[in-house]
């Protein structure tokens, strides 16, 4: 049996389980169902199928002198998956929340939590939660997929799918990279010029200065900048909001992002981070963490596991800038991060805590957004992220498209940190933004934040 270190990307992961009082932070619950019925018998077979050509299942953990390392298995099997039927909506909420609290212990090779279901509307599919260590945001899209269509292929409607690449493989190389001394010192070399050029961060919360405030006073600092309740494992109690943008907004967003080449998410941020900045004092300085993944290449866009990375997105806007400056700007900063993205992310944390003298639980970023469009699919399917009742991060914004392409936002917040009047009105005025400067890319943040 070879043993693995850890990656960088699960490293990091690893990091927020070690700090979480509640260890379903770090699991990834969802579920994705088709419109029309399903032979369950056949799932499961193609499911086994799916863990014998996804590698990245058959990963497990284990101690080794105190320190965790990983293994894959040959070989791994499941039998009796339990199917539910749902009469109506509430009920298949209610039931798979309420299963999505559920904590998976990676140490005992509990990995992931399976069932079937068939829902009111007659769509049938697949419950998944499972644990981050081993699969991010982009390999759920390339699971489930791949799922369907090895099912497909069972009952005749295809052929089946091409192989998928190798997780182990990818570890390898990433591990490499992880000593390499010239990415580390030209990484270590760009971060320490980036965070030096913008001071010590910020904390601007999607609720207001009040928080910080407070601290301000309770420890009779007028000049703290960052807040340690924001990110304290203690907050971490979780409530959830979902919103869908209706066909003509959502397609005048992915429009002018097509014709301008802008990426959504680039746009979904700068409209957030204008709101906060003004109700922040309308202090020109943001600090946003954007969630990517590091599949940079053919083999690793078509790869299960685990190859999440943090971009921590800084930026300095004068008011009198216009959003189409503040998009270029934003889009610069972001690609730089790219270019050093094998950089690992724990290094720059802690590079940027050592620098500025901050605690581990001093936060810095106002919110984590993640844009994951399901765009390859030619058939009516309904795909939801379950919230786990407990969040590591403020505020998280899922954003994605449905069936119809309409742009999905889902926001986890934690609520001893901001209400749910205070996510609504990030959500009502960051899209009035967006809107606004489609019309007029050239109108200026201030003109944007007296809106």
């Amino acid at each position: 049996m070879k043993l693995y270190d850890l990656t960088p990307s699960q490293e990091n992961i690893y990091m927020l389980v070690t700090f979480s009082l509640h260890k379903q932070i770090c699991q990834l619950p969802s579920s994705f169902s088709i419109n029309e019925d399903i032979d369950f018998n056949k799932l499961e077979e193609a499911l086994n199928i799916e863990f014998q050509r996804n590698d990245a299942f058959r990963v497990r953990f284990t101690k080794e002198k105190r320190k965790i390392k990983q293994y894959f298995l040959d070989e791994y099997k499941v039998s009796n998956i339990s199917v539910y039927n749902f009469s109506n909506e509430e009920e298949k909420e209610e039931f798979f929340l309420e299963r999505a609290k559920k904590t998976l212990h990676f140490l005992k090779g509990e990995l992931f939590d399976i069932c079937f279901f068939k829902d009111h509307k007659g769509y049938s599919g697949v419950y998944f939660n499972c644990s981050h260590l081993v699969i991010d945001a982009m390999g759920i899209q390339i699971f489930y997929l791949d799922l369907l269509n090895i099912y497909r292929a069972l009952v005749g409607k295809s052929e089946m799918p091409k192989p998928l690449y190798s997780f182990e493989e990818y570890i390898n190389t990433d591990l490499g990279r992880y000593k390499d001394e010239k990415i580390l010192s030209s990484g270590e070399a760009f971060y320490k010029n980036y965070f030096g050029e913008y001071g010590e961060p910020y904390y601007a919360s999607v609720a207001g200065p009040a928080l910080l405030e407070k601290e301000r006073k309770r420890k009779r600092n007028p000049n703290l900048m960052s807040t340690t309740g924001a990110y304290s494992p203690l907050n971490d109690k979780g409530d959830y909001l979902k919103f869908t943008l209706s066909e003509e907004e959502s397609k005048k967003i992915l429009n002018y992002c097509e014709k301008n080449n802008v990426s959504p998410e680039i746009l979904f941020l700068m409209g957030a981070r204008t709101h906060i900045s003004k109700i922040n004092n309308r202090n020109p300085y943001s600090f946003l963490n954007l969630m990517c993944n590091k599949r940079t290449n053919f083999k690793e866009k078509y790869m299960g596991g685990c190859l999440a990375q943090t971009l921590q997105i800084i930026t300095n806007l004068d008011e009198n800038k216009t959003f189409r400056e503040g998009i270029q700007e934003m889009t610069r900063v972001r690609t730089e991060l790219f270019r050093n993205i094998y950089y690992p992310y724990p290094y720059a944390r802690n590079l940027l805590r050592k620098m500025y003298n901050l605690k581990a639980t001093q936060g810095q970023a106002s919110f984590m957004l993640s844009w994951i469009p399901l765009t390859d699919l030619e058939i009516d399917f309904e795909y939801t992220s379950y919230y786990r009742k407990r969040t590591f991060n403020p505020l998280y914004i899922l954003t994605s498209t449905d069936t119809n392409n309409n742009i999905f936002i889902q926001y986890t917040y934690r609520t001893k940190i901001m209400t749910k009047e205070d996510v609504c009105s990030l959500h009502t005025n960051m899209f009035k933004i967006i809107s606004k400067a489609i019309d007029n890319p050239d109108i200026t943040l201030k003109e944007l934040m007296d809106l």
